[in-house]
């Protein structure tokens, strides 16, 4: 937990709030509704909690389709934690993701039953347009906040030592960080928990020592 906190205060406002705004939709969408099928208990697959929990197991039902397509859930909770950590693996895993959870929309049909029965979907419901649109929301402000990294650095600027033009003043520790071009060196340290290094680094983007502290009490 002290991790993930570290990490998204790394990060910038924009990444922060995507982040966090994804979460809370992918969160409520399981508890509404996903779909609507064409029987009496039209509602019988419409848990969104359960097809979260069990739907990888509808390969074992027969229905590789919809077990392909719950990979969405893996592929978002990865695009969630290298978004995190600032990598840009997070922008690919939330297309794979959006990709993934969108195709089944596509679906006309879909299996019900043991006995290879299948089922019109005649409705699509919150629960799967809040899922669907927690990963596109994911996906969308990563490729925006990277997109706004390279053109605020077109020349991919050098190390802070090395550059005394850059203005840290206004940027968040992880934007000082990409500017000086420690980020990954940093993310490292921070998992080694190489303290005089993350101290050293800090200090060569100007992080306050009352903020550098505060970092270095949570690596325990």
């Amino acid at each position: 937990m002290k991790k993930l906190k570290a990490g998204l205060r790394k990060l910038t406002p924009l990444q922060r709030g995507t982040i966090l705004l994804s979460l809370l939709l992918f969160v409520v969408s399981l508890f509404q509704p996903a779909f609507y099928i064409d029987r009496a208990d039209y509602d019988a697959w419409a848990n969104s909690a359960l097809l979260f929990l069990l739907g990888w197991g509808s390969a074992l039902g027969g229905s590789l389709v919809a077990s392909v397509i719950w990979l969405a859930n893996p592929l978002y909770i990865l695009a969630v934690f290298f978004s995190i950590k600032g990598q840009v693996k997070g922008l690919y895993f939330g297309i794979l993701a959006s990709i993934t959870a969108f195709s089944f929309s596509r679906l006309d049909e879909i299996l019900t039953d043991e006995g290879g029965g299948y089922s019109k979907i005649t409705a699509l419901k919150a629960g799967y347009k809040l899922w669907l649109a927690s990963m596109v929301v994911l996906t969308i402000g990563t490729a925006i906040s990277l997109l706004t990294k390279k053109k605020a650095l077109p020349g991919n600027q050098a190390r802070a030592s090395e550059d005394n033009k850059v203005n840290y003043q206004e940027m968040t520790i992880n934007e000082r960080l990409y500017a000086a071009g420690f980020l990954e060196e940093f993310d490292k340290a921070l998992e080694e928990k190489d303290i005089p290094k993350v101290v050293y680094i800090l200090r060569s983007v100007q992080v306050a020592e009352y903020f550098i502290q505060d970092i270095v009490d949570q690596m325990g």
